[in-house]
């Protein structure tokens, strides 16, 4: 991951680079590395006023007191939310990546608090499987469900204008936070 290490990003993306929500994936971590990560990630955003969430490792965001457990959209969110209340209660929010209307509507009655809708447009991280959904099919999630619609997938800064017409609440963005963050840690 270009040299800079967990914690070089976790530093600066979110707490200097203006971001209110960060969501992370240490997929490459061990469990106990993982754990000392998102230790740290919610002690950060503490300080800062912002807010942290986990991917996939929903156990750990709720131990640890992240604001967020964001799942995948394999993941079981009954299973998330009977987890949550063994845990910790209820105040760690679960949201859920979903590709379909469907997806979007079943996620939504079965628990979610909010959603993120993607690709929209073709994914600069990575190689997609899916066709890119673009901003109509975004349009029509958030006119469906009432859970709060974040867009995903090949968002760049030029085209936040659009996705905010449709509704959506806010945007998710790798490459381009990546990017932004690289710049930070350099200068």
């Amino acid at each position: 991951m270009d040299g800079l290490t967990f914690l070089d990003h976790l530093r600066a993306n979110p707490y200097h680079a203006g971001l209110p929500v960060t969501v992370v994936t240490a997929k490459d971590l061990t469990p106990q590395e993982n754990r000392v990560f998102v230790r740290r990630g919610v002690e950060l955003a503490r300080q800062s006023g912002k807010f942290f969430f986990v991917n996939t490792l929903f156990e750990v965001a709720f131990e640890e007191g992240a604001d967020g457990a964001h799942l995948t959209s394999g993941q079981d969110l009954g299973v998330a939310r009977n987890a949550r209340e063994r845990l910790q209660g209820s105040e760690t929010l679960i949201g859920k990546s979903v590709h379909t209307l469907q997806e979007a509507e079943t996620s939504e009655k079965e628990g979610a608090e909010y959603l993120l809708l993607g690709p929209i447009f073709d994914p600069l991280s990575k190689v997609s499987h899916t066709s890119p959904l673009g901003t109509s099919i975004l349009r029509e999630v958030v006119e469906r469900v009432k859970a709060p619609v974040f867009a995903i997938g090949g968002v760049e800064e030029p085209d936040f204008e659009e996705i905010v017409k449709t509704g959506a609440c806010g945007v998710a963005g790798i490459t381009w936070v990546h990017r932004e963050v690289t710049k930070q840690l350099a200068g």
